[in-house]
């Protein structure tokens, strides 16, 4: 997991698919573009799951 930078959130955001998976055994709703969840920890903590770094995901249609 790493942390990115707001404008990187932004084109997740944009351009990403509306889904909810598992983070180190918590549910976590954000954004997975190509094969990477990126998700909102805090107010301004914007951080980037690699795959197998995250399990369980849920795209909403």
């Amino acid at each position: 997991m790493q942390r990115i930078s707001p404008d990187r959130f932004c084109i997740a955001k944009q351009q990403g698919r509306l889904v909810s998976a598992t983070v180190l055994g918590k549910r976590r709703d954000g954004y997975l573009l190509g094969n990477k969840f990126v998700f909102t920890k805090q107010q301004d903590c914007w951080l980037e799951c690699q795959p197998g770094e995250f399990a369980q995901v849920k795209v909403w249609r």
